[in-house]
């Protein structure tokens, strides 16, 4: 839903531009909405009202009525003040850690909104009271978040490879310049799997990298990458964002994990300051202290980014088609968009409706499919009579096997949401989605999908090799242990062909040879990033 649109040349004034939206939140709260239950038939009324509020950090201190992150405790989150520190030609305000920074409450909000009315001066940051104050059950300090994709990835991330790579840090330690060609090679020779929408850019183009590709360098490309070239310290140093962002990423959080989550960031903020120098303890930086109550209160990361309304952002930039009248544009088009489903079900069996569904895409097929045990196999097949060496390996999976069955072949199929190819599959020379987890945490190499009918119905199994796991420490970093919980190094020698049912594959994995004599196995969940669909994600590091 779209509950407003604002176009000009400077941001609105928020008291105002929200007030219909706050009116609209009380009367869903006060007087909810009125619907039909489809299996009694009774009227119900359901009471609505916001748990949460995603932003950037420039946008959320005017929501709040707050001093923005440059201004004296320009923190929405607590009340360290930051000190102004010189960078380069200016002075830039940073937020070193303190350990007895307290942090906001509502009710002291409040109070100190009211005082800044009175005074016309901001009190502990606070410039005085937001509409927002009005909307039933909402807390103007615990309901916002502080959103990863623009604190951890547009923000700390992209200012750490800055800091490597930008030339004003040529004399510094960890300044890599001198090796952004073999950078380039290990980050050009990554095959991701088709999940992800964009595979690897040189770092030369950093400046053109989108959100996306910079959660691919933080979880999955960056550990392969950077070791060996970045000095240790400044290695195991990042690995502990890694570390901790990977966890928080995931389905399911236990409580410890969090705290040794809470630990992790702690020390990498500390040890950025020690490192790098207090000036680049940016408030993105700082911001990082703050993600694991968020995740206490509002679920893993992914659960409240922003990715789902940037990705919007770029639906509603296509809507525009002239220079003229923009905002009257998007306008009709955003309704006519939301419109056309309406009639699409309403003209359901007639020309009309056909038409409609075509224009909107919901009459798609597929041309060549067959359905599987939990999803379906796709593309052209190949029937002839079972190799020796595929007869072998589903032999010794299933009981009896008739070596001169005749078995349809496939290069793709889907299980669940995942699109699974097999490493024979042509089409996708770039990419690499034949390497997968399965159920029981094993790591698998596909070779083909088979599907045989034994008598007892059509029954797909996927052909490939399983990989061995190794012993070998990434990083060294000996005061928490840090063990980056969701790389699994194993061995680049495969073992013999074996069959498995293709239910079992659970999720894909990113393959990356590292010297060529070992591979890494990254695992990570979350919600990636072409319109929040979520998928679950392994990375392969392979390391000879």
């Amino acid at each position: 839903l779209m509950a407003s649109l604002w176009f000009g040349k400077c941001k609105p004034d928020m008291n105002v531009y929200l007030e219909p939206f706050v009116e609209e939140c009380r009367s869903l709260w006060s007087d909810g909405v009125q619907w039909v239950d489809p299996l009694s038939g009774n009227d119900r009324i359901s009471k609505i009202y916001t748990t949460s509020a995603v932003c950037d950090s420039v946008a959320r201190p005017l929501m709040q009525n707050m001093m923005q992150f440059n201004g004296y405790q320009g923190c929405g989150f607590c009340k360290n003040p930051g000190v102004t520190v010189s960078k380069g030609r200016g002075f830039v305000r940073v937020y070193p850690y303190r350990r007895e920074s307290t942090l906001r409450n509502y009710i002291e909000t409040v109070e100190c909104a009211e005082q800044a009315l009175d005074s016309q001066q901001p009190i502990f940051g606070v410039k005085g009271p937001s509409v927002l104050y009005n909307i039933p059950k909402f807390d103007i300090v615990e309901n916002f978040v502080p959103d990863y994709m623009h604190c951890v990835l547009l923000g700390v991330v992209r200012q750490m490879m800055a800091l490597w790579l930008d030339s004003q840090y040529h004399t510094e330690r960890y300044y890599l310049a001198a090796h952004i060609d073999n950078l380039d090679f290990r980050l050009l020779s990554i095959k991701p799997p088709c999940n992800i929408s964009q595979v690897p850019r040189s770092v030369t183009l950093r400046k053109y990298w989108k959100a996306p590709e910079w959660y691919a360098w933080l979880i999955f490309y960056s550990v392969p990458v950077l070791k060996g070239i970045l000095p240790q310290k400044y290695f195991n140093h990042w690995c502990l964002l890694v570390e901790a962002v990977s966890i928080m990423l995931g389905e399911s959080i236990f409580t410890n994990q969090l705290d040794y989550c809470s630990d992790v960031l702690v020390r990498f903020v500390v040890l950025l300051e020690k490192l790098y120098g207090v000036q680049h303890v940016s408030y993105n930086v700082h911001l990082l202290l703050h993600l694991v109550k968020s995740v206490k209160d509002w679920g893993p990361l992914w659960a409240h980014s922003a990715f789902l309304y940037e990705s919007y952002n770029g639906c509603l930039l296509k809507m525009i088609k002239g220079t003229q009248g923009v905002p009257l544009q998007i306008c009709k088009k955003f309704l006519i968009e939301k419109a056309l489903p309406l009639h699409a079900t309403e003209m359901a069996g007639t020309p009309k409706g056909e038409l409609l569904n075509y224009f909107i895409g919901t009459n798609r097929k597929i041309k060549f499919a067959e359905e599987i045990e939990g999803g379906a196999a796709l593309g052209r097949s190949c029937q002839r009579v079972l190799k020796r060496e595929h007869y072998l390996a589903l032999h010794s999976f299933v009981d009896e096997v008739d070596p001169t069955i005749i078995a349809t072949y496939y290069d793709r199929i889907v299980i669940g949401k995942e699109i699974v190819h097999t490493k024979l599959y042509t089409k996708a020379k770039k990419r690499n989605s034949y390497t997968v987890i399965l159920k029981d945490s094993s790591f698998f190499s596909i070779e083909t999908f088979v599907i045989l009918d034994r008598g007892c119905g059509r029954k797909c199994y996927a052909l490939g090799r399983v990989f061995q796991n190794r012993n070998f420490k990434i990083c060294s970093d000996n005061a928490l242990n840090i063990g980056l919980s969701h790389i699994f190094p194993v061995s680049p020698e495969l073992g013999h062909l074996v069959a498995v049912d293709s239910c079992v594959i659970q999720q894909k994995c990113v393959l990356y040879i590292y010297l060529a004599k070992l591979l890494l196995l990254f695992a990570n969940s979350q919600t990636v990033l072409n319109c929040a669909d979520r998928f679950l994600l392994v990375s392969i590091c392979v390391i000879s």
